[in-house]
């Protein structure tokens, strides 16, 4: 089932937050732009255009939060 009660999390969230290894994205701007939590990817890539340089501001801002767990780079 696709539905969870807010404040739950999913065993690969737990494996996410407790593993060591790099964790990569690789998306358009337009899907990381908005309703995705990336604070905890530590490598993002944007692939094909935006149409827009404040989607893709928007898009790598979800992962380059204050305090970071690990380094961010956005490609």
């Amino acid at each position: 089932s696709a539905y969870r009660p807010f404040g739950t999390r999913t065993v690969d969230e737990m494996r996410l937050e407790e593993g060591n290894e790099p964790r990569i994205l690789v998306t358009t701007p337009g899907i990381a732009a908005e309703g995705l939590n990336l604070a905890r990817a530590n490598y993002t890539v944007l692939i094909g255009p935006s149409g827009s340089e404040h989607t893709n501001q928007q898009a790598f801002g979800r992962a380059d939060r204050p305090g970071p767990f690990r380094s961010v780079h956005l490609l």
